[in-house]
């Protein structure tokens, strides 16, 4: 299986994670291992951008919340760019909502990070590395 097969993978077993079970506490390992991945492939890299785009614009292709994680560590403008013109755009609120949330992962400081242990202000990555 190729890299970006790979990592399609990773997103729907997030995306299922996601259906199943519904809290951060039992998709975060999900999300973590794609965030993993990413970082594992950074020649890919210009592709994962593209995917995280269409997952942006198309929920079918991957849960905005593996978006919100990936991205608060990875911060590519690209992907904000996208969420900043559904912002603007969309005419429904569900759609704004998730945009903005993914939006927040941006900025400085996280409201909902301390959902994920990850993010965990009193956590080190090295615990979970």
């Amino acid at each position: 299986m190729n890299v970006i097969e790979e990592f399609k993978q990773l997103s729907r077993a997030a995306k299922d994670a996601c259906e199943k079970f519904g809290t951060a506490t039992d998709c975060e390992p999900y999300f973590l291992s794609t965030l993993k991945y990413v970082k594992m492939h950074p020649d890919e890299w210009p592709e994962f951008k593209h995917l995280f785009v269409s997952m942006a614009i198309d929920p079918a292709v991957g849960p905005w919340e593996l978006i919100a994680f990936c991205m608060r560590e990875l911060r590519w403008p690209e992907v904000l760019e996208v969420v900043q013109f559904q912002l603007r755009v969309s005419q429904d609120f569900r759609v704004k909502e998730v945009m903005a949330k993914i939006a927040a992962v941006y900025a400085n400081e996280w409201e909902d990070g301390d959902l994920y242990h990850y993010y965990s202000p009193n956590q080190t990555r090295s615990d979970l590395d």
